[in-house]
């Protein structure tokens, strides 16, 4: 009996150990397969954050517009859909203490939405040509605003000088290209001005678009080509001042004359965009 119970312990011992080796043989290639695991869904996360960075580079309105650039890339993706998260600042008692807070705040050109004492919520962008202090009423709550990625807003207008110095930024002459969402419906004054290295802006997509402010294209002295939609009525004036190297605006066959009736002073390089076929 005890050579019985001898041979059954020795015999389970090595059974055992032999199950903990196996597994540990098993076990010695999850790790690379977690690795292969993590990147896959490591990579699909980074792709989410570079899309997300992408809004975080922008600032906007709550109208849809597009305020301020803070980005770094020469080759610009404005994003066609936004959310935003709002932070508590603080509480001011007059317009002169905000404006305190706002000059010692380093991010100048960032957004900010006021409660009211009435409830009213409004936003005050700073050196955003549509607002100015003197709506607000005090004392005031102030809350920062972060743009993240979403579709609570949509995109449908380009603002003042995003990219220029102008705007309180000197990105303009670094950027080479300029990818604009189908969805704006008015492009404003200045938008690409002193984008000194844009060769080509191509707007064919943007089939909502109506409205080029004027100097939209201000000392964009790169540029060569420059493609529209038919769906443009008004542009205003100077919007190619210091363009010296445009060489051809290219509009749909159809819309060949009305352009040269909005660009006079451009009817010589205005042609239809089949013969960029």
């Amino acid at each position: 009996m005890k050579t019985f119970l001898k041979t059954f312990l020795m015999t389970a011992i090595s059974l055992i150990l032999i199950a903990v080796i196996g597994l540990g043989a098993t076990y010695a290639i999850k790790p690379d397969l977690v690795k292969d695991w993590f990147n896959i869904e490591n990579s699909e996360t980074n792709e989410d954050d570079e899309q997300e960075a992408k809004v975080l580079d922008f600032n906007f309105s709550t109208n849809g517009m597009v305020t301020g650039y803070l980005g770094t890339d020469t080759d610009v993706v404005i994003p066609s859909t936004y959310s935003e998260v709002r932070t508590l600042v603080g509480t001011f008692e007059s317009a002169e203490e905000l404006e305190v807070y706002l000059d010692t705040d380093v991010e100048r050109d960032f957004n900010y939405v006021l409660t009211e004492n009435d409830g009213t919520v409004t936003t005050y962008i700073p050196f955003d040509p549509f607002d100015s202090m003197e709506e607000f009423s005090f004392p005031a709550k102030l809350e920062s605003v972060e743009y993240i990625e979403g579709d609570d807003y949509t995109v449908t207008g380009l603002g003042y000088a995003v990219f220029s110095e102008y705007n309180f930024n000197t990105t303009a002459d670094q950027i080479t290209s300029v990818t604009v969402p189908n969805t704006i419906t008015y492009i404003f004054n200045d938008f690409f001005r002193d984008c000194t290295n844009l060769t080509c802006v191509d707007l064919s997509n943007c089939t909502n678009l109506t409205s080029i402010g004027k100097n939209a294209f201000n000392n964009c002295t790169s540029l060569e080509t420059l493609i529209l939609p038919a769906t443009v009525t008004e542009i205003g004036s100077g919007v190619f001042y210091l363009c010296e190297n445009l060489t051809a605006i290219y509009v749909p066959a159809d819309t060949v004359e009305s352009y040269k009736t909005l660009l006079p002073d451009y009817a010589d390089i205005i042609v239809s965009i089949d013969e960029l076929n």
